[in-house]
């Protein structure tokens, strides 16, 4: 069997990432990040099985560069009641060249000011993005590349961004 990591209460404040993880089978919660630089809060690489619960992640520069979570390549990841702000680029980014499969990101509070997006999804399928509030973005408060297929966005709060609320995913079964 697969033993499961957990992470709580803790305070992560300096490096390029915060917090990497690359294991399967981790639960994180209570857990606060603080950017000062171009960094990105929780970098998820080629992992399996994640909770993310309780989370803050604040903070970053109002560049390009900033992310708060950004998932390459992973399955079965759940982002749930967590409070992500004032990063640059995007608060959750999944950009998966190869697997990103069943994400959940599901009652989230997903602020700016921020230099792009909410929530980018570069790539990946069967993903929920349910019961955030996504506001104060420059650009869209939920941008999907066309090549993601069979996602559910549905009852999500999504106000004063610049762009549209929700842009792209045009084809392949989204909803």
């Amino acid at each position: 069997t697969n033993a499961i990591k957990q992470l709580n209460n803790e305070c992560f404040t300096n490096g390029n990432f915060y917090l990497l993880i690359r294991d399967d089978f981790v639960i994180i919660s209570n857990i606060t990040v603080s950017l000062t630089e171009w960094d990105t809060g929780i970098e998820i690489i080629n992992a399996n099985n994640l909770l993310f619960n309780n989370l803050t992640v604040s903070g970053g520069p109002a560049v390009f560069n900033g992310i708060g979570i950004r998932i390459l390549n992973g399955t079965n990841i759940n982002i749930n009641n967590n409070r992500i702000v004032s990063n640059g680029f995007a608060r959750i980014f999944v950009n998966a060249p190869t697997n990103c499969e069943n994400i959940r990101i599901v009652s989230n509070f997903i602020s700016g000011p921020s230099q792009k997006i909410g929530i980018r999804i570069w790539a990946g399928k069967n993903l929920l993005i349910s019961d955030n509030i996504i506001s104060r973005h420059s650009s869209n408060g939920i941008f999907i590349a066309d090549n993601v297929i069979s996602n559910l966005i549905i009852s999500n709060d999504i106000f004063s961004n610049s762009f549209s609320g929700i842009e792209g995913g045009y084809n392949n079964n989204n909803k």
